[in-house]
């Protein structure tokens, strides 16, 4: 398929979504790859929204970001998602009075959380 036609094809599937005609551009020669204003438009929209107040993390995500480090340290030729695997099973192994501590430091994210959502 000519890149020409292809570049045609996208136009249509994407024009249809309400994207900008700017990411219609037919591509290179040969080339079936997206182009570089399809790259900067895509950045606009998935941009953070100004203002938006993040969700307080949970108790595990607390844990996570916290103990990622050590397992990355004691294997570090370990996968992603072999590290999630690990983080589940340390979490899992682990008693209510040692995870009070993210509990409480999850409360006190929420409550800020529910403050700043009032305003």
């Amino acid at each position: 398929m000519s890149a020409v036609i292809w570049g045609a094809m996208r136009c249509a599937l994407l024009g249809n979504a309400g994207i900008s005609r700017t990411l219609c551009a037919p591509v290179s020669a040969g080339v079936m790859s997206f182009s570089r204003e399809f790259a900067k438009a895509a950045k606009k929209e998935i941009a953070p929204q100004v203002g938006k107040i993040k969700r307080p993390k949970t108790p595990y995500i607390i844990f996570t970001m916290e103990a990622r480090a050590s397992v990355i340290s004691d294997k570090p030729t370990i996968t992603f998602g072999e590290i999630s695997k690990e983080l589940g099973k340390r979490w899992k192994a682990m008693s209510d009075a040692q995870k009070a501590p993210y509990v409480k430091l999850s409360e006190v994210e929420k409550e800020q959380w529910l403050k700043l959502k009032e305003k």
